[in-house]
């Protein structure tokens, strides 16, 4: 079965025409995925072919996009998609032909002739800003012209005007665009792997932040500016949803909630027609696996923080405790370490052991131990180096904080 749809023009047609209509502009916009819907397709074409007069061949083909339904509900959706098409339909009337119009989901595919080729683009602009005042619908344009009026002449024109129209993803929403180069300029699959991998070994190896950029860089370069006919567009982002899955696993999150994900995300694909839509599922995949792999980290780094502030805790007294004596025990590399550490706690490790060594090394002075006993105790190896310290930390020398409690030698 086709998808839903509308019929634009304004005679009392049968029911079975508006769904060979929807049959039709499926083929025309999207063949490779029309096949099936009916046995005997040629004899669908050729009747609907038939319904326009000689002289009443469309001059144009046009593909409307409502980009602001993301964010609404059913009934919300549904209201502003018949607002559009009423509007349409009344402002259309003097130039619409016999060829029915078809809505799918957020988009309207019809044609239309009786525009000078130089108006044409200033035409649909005043009838998208009309239309987007009294539905307060954000409306985007795409327009082909037919290099001629034939059914191949129909086709080619209607899939260029859906491709003019994803010209929004590249330069902006709420206008209209004009399809005028023949030529449909296609991704380099070459370089969208490589950013591909690339993002990969940045998922796997918990580097999230990175992987924004190199998204935004997968989309500039699948759906900006260039075309990919659908058959070919879903396999591709499927298998970067399939990659980013598994190197999510390898970053270390449970494969349960990355497979119900993905799972979720690939049905999406499967099923989407819209070119925005689909540049939305991809980025919110890649977000919620980054998310999964923040909060797995953040999770394993402060038990790690947690892990090395008892390892000093331990071993305050020994004069081999360091960065490279807890990544020892931690059996992690140092700068790793260091690294992490910082991030989760704020303060490099050694400073950290400084500090915890001070301040046990000033309960020590409280309690009327000598300099020299205190330096020993945590884990300093000369009274020199821990005087040297306590004073960077404290603010005073230990001899002088020790006076301050009015304790004797």
């Amino acid at each position: 079965m086709c998808p839903p749809f509308f019929c634009l023009n304004l005679y009392n047609m049968l029911m079975s025409d508006k769904y060979l209509s929807g049959i039709f502009w499926n083929h025309l916009v999207y063949p490779e995925f029309a096949t099936g819907e009916v046995e005997n397709t040629d004899a669908i074409k050729q009747w609907l072919s038939g319904q326009i007069k000689d002289e009443e061949w469309p001059e144009y083909a046009v593909a409307l996009a409502i980009d602001n339904l993301f964010d609404k509900n059913e009934k919300e959706r549904s209201d502003i998609i018949n607002r559009v098409r009423d509007k349409i339909s009344v402002l259309l009337k003097p130039h619409e032909c016999r060829l029915l119009g078809f809505a799918h989901r957020n988009s309207i595919y019809f044609c239309g002739s009786r525009i000078a080729d130089k108006d044409l683009t200033y035409y649909f602009e005043k009838i998208r800003r009309k239309i987007a005042a009294e539905t307060s619908a954000d409306i985007t344009i795409g327009i082909a012209k037919l290099p001629s009026m034939t059914l191949t002449g129909l086709q080619w024109a209607a899939q260029r005007a859906v491709v003019s129209q994803r010209q929004k993803m590249k330069s902006g929403c709420n206008k209209v665009y004009l399809h005028d180069n023949e030529d449909l300029p296609v991704p380099n699959l070459a370089n969208y792997w490589r950013l591909a991998l690339n993002l990969q070994d940045k998922l796997r190896a918990g580097h999230t932040q990175e992987s924004i950029a190199i998204t935004e860089d997968i989309c500039c370069e699948i759906f900006r500016g260039t075309y990919m006919s659908l058959g070919k567009i879903r396999p591709v982002l499927q298998s970067l949803v399939i990659l980013t899955a598994q190197a999510t696993t390898d970053a270390g999150v449970d494969a349960g909630n990355i497979t119900i994900i993905s799972e979720k995300m690939l049905t999406y694909i499967a099923t989407e027609y819209d070119y925005m839509t689909l540049e939305y599922i991809i980025k919110s995949t890649i977000n919620e696996f980054s998310a999964a792999i923040n909060s797995y980290f953040n999770s394993g780094l402060q038990r790690m923080a947690a892990e090395i502030d008892e390892i000093i805790d331990k071993n305050l007294d020994n004069p081999d405790l360091s960065l490279h004596f807890v990544s020892e025990q931690l059996n992690i590399s140092a700068p790793y370490v260091s690294r992490k550490y910082k991030e989760i706690r704020g303060i490099c490790l050694t400073k950290a052991i400084n500090i915890k060594r001070i301040h046990s090394a000033e309960k020590l002075l409280h309690q009327n131990k000598s300099v020299i006993e205190t330096a020993y105790a945590v884990g300093y190896g000369t009274p020199q180096h821990f005087s040297r310290v306590f004073k960077e930390i404290v603010g005073v020398s230990p001899v002088r904080y020790r006076g301050t409690k009015n304790v004797q030698f």
